[in-house]
């Protein structure tokens, strides 16, 4: 079972209301800096992503 909190770059872009182009280049930026881990980058589709702790931190001052 995977946990809810991974989501591909589809659900990413329909939450967000970008699109899905432009998640995946965030999101390979993101990796980058660490705020987001990949769950199965070996795949091409569906790749899973999550914030990490650090994306976490980040993500809670940005909402404040």
């Amino acid at each position: 079972m995977i946990d809810e909190d991974y989501l591909r770059p589809m659900e990413i872009s329909e939450k967000t209301g970008l699109h899905q182009n432009t998640v995946s280049k965030e999101l390979r930026l993101l990796k980058k800096e660490g705020l987001v881990y990949c769950l199965n980058p070996e795949y091409y589709k569906p790749r899973l992503y999550r914030l990490t702790n650090k994306g976490k931190k980040v993500n809670k001052r940005r909402v404040k």
